[in-house]
């Protein structure tokens, strides 16, 4: 997000993704303002144009944001002149979040810009889905793992244990490497 921030030369460059519980707030998982890491922070998209972005249309406002979104206080607190955000989409194509930036002066939209843009939503993108989908995996683990029930997954080929859970795995009485060398019929 430095990098963007920075190759851009904006003020502020932040990646929001719009918050599970309620799809009228998202939070911020990167802030960049002038040059620095700023703390993460969750707002209400409403009357933002980042709810514009949301819904999966990029925006670009060159000039006069604030006023056109008289309820941003974020904006107004800024002193933002000019805006532009694209939305970052899954492998699917679903929206999953967004990429704004935030310029106090105004700015000109060129292709080289939009260009730059796209490119940094589609890496920020691909890079926000699979931290999510590693957390989701990473949770699923752990709930399978510390399970009372016991588990067992096993190669269809050669029907060799793949994963044997704790509990599993005291009720047998092997290590999971020792139940790697084994099948169901031992």
């Amino acid at each position: 997000l430095e990098a963007l921030s920075g190759d851009l030369g904006v003020d502020c460059t932040f990646v929001s993704v719009v918050d599970e519980r309620s799809l009228e707030r998202a939070r911020t998982v990167a802030v960049v303002q002038g040059g620095e890491r700023r703390p993460n922070f969750t707002y209400d998209l409403a009357g933002t144009p980042c709810f514009d972005i949301v819904a999966g249309a990029s925006c670009f406002h060159p000039r006069g944001v604030a006023a056109l979104f008289p309820r941003d206080e974020l904006l107004a607190a800024m002193g933002a002149e000019a805006y532009w955000g694209a939305p970052l989409r899954s492998a699917r194509g679903d929206a999953i979040g967004l990429v704004a930036l935030v310029h106090t002066a105004p700015m000109e939209e060129t292709p080289a810009l939009r260009q730059v843009l796209q490119l940094y939503a589609g890496r920020i993108g691909a890079h926000l889905e699979r931290t999510v989908s590693q957390s989701v995996n990473e949770r699923l683990g752990r709930i399978v793992e510390e399970s009372a029930s016991e588990v067992y997954i096993f190669d269809v080929a050669s029907y060799r244990f793949i994963l044997v859970n704790k509990g599993a795995r005291d009720n047998l009485g092997y290590s999971l490497d020792e139940l790697r060398l084994k099948t169901p019929w031992d």
